[in-house]
């Protein structure tokens, strides 16, 4: 017995129109075969969702509508006309006129839900997708400082997570950028710098500071490493040897923050 065959069985028994033979023959090859016991379970269970669906009514004349193309639908070219293909067609057929209902009902309800977005429900809209525009902050105990050079010049971010200080570098403009870490105690280790393909930086490292110097547009990153974690580290911003912005980085800085 094919799965096809099998199937539109399976369904026939669901409607109530299986006849005795095949009955019989259904179950002495359920009882044979545990592929088809497994095919019977989720027919059985798809057919007690359809079920379950509350009736939802139709729209005036979507019903018609449905029915003739239907109607004025053409069979493929080549089908075939065995028993199975018949009689599944007819079981399809049953359950089709069950699944009308609940297929309109789930377009309108879409159609309905569309309309409250852009009308009553405008407000809530809008708060999501201005919720998508914020930044989200970063969890744990790390701290970021973004400073904004201005157009036509570049930008740069600092993390700040623990020990460790990420500053990334953003350089659009033809000036020389210097950053400057600095610590009230202890050392800075020096863990990497990177910079992309077609920038070109120095490193410099005097009385225990670190000064990253980018010539010309690229992106460059600067990772440092402090003694401590409730040490305080400053971070200077310098365009073309002229002071443009400092911030203050680290674990004592944040706990003493409002």
């Amino acid at each position: 017995m094919t799965p096809e065959h099998l199937e539109a069985l399976l369904w026939e028994r669901i409607d109530g129109t299986l006849s005795a033979v095949d009955r019989a023959d259904l179950e002495t090859h359920l009882a044979d075969n545990s592929e088809a016991k497994k095919l019977a379970e989720e027919v059985s269970g798809l057919a007690d969702f359809l079920v379950s669906v509350p009736p939802v009514p139709s729209p005036a004349g979507l019903r018609a509508a449905i029915n003739g193309a239907l109607a004025g639908a053409r069979p493929p070219a080549g089908s075939t006309t065995t028993r199975s293909v018949v009689t599944h067609r007819r079981v399809t057929d049953s359950w089709r006129t069950r699944l009308l209902p609940l297929a309109a009902g789930l377009l309108i309800g879409a159609g309905v839900m569309q309309l409250l977005h852009m009308g009553g429900a405008g407000a809530v809209m809008e708060s999501s997708v201005l919720g998508t525009m914020v930044a989200t902050p970063v969890q744990g105990t790390a701290s970021v400082v973004e400073i904004e050079l201005g157009p036509g010049v570049g930008s740069v971010k600092a993390v700040c997570d623990g020990t460790l200080l990420t500053i990334d570098a953003v350089v659009v403009g033809s000036a020389e950028l210097q950053l400057v870490l600095e610590t009230t105690v202890g050392n800075l280790r020096l863990v990497e710098t990177t910079q992309t393909e077609t920038s070109s930086s120095r490193l410099q490292s005097y009385d225990g500071r670190l000064v990253l110097i980018a010539d010309g547009p690229g992106t460059h990153r600067l990772v440092a490493e402090t003694e401590d974690d409730a040490t305080e580290t400053r971070l200077t911003v310098m365009i073309d040897q002229q002071r443009v912005a400092e911030r203050r980085l680290g674990q004592a800085v944040r706990e003493n923050q409002p």
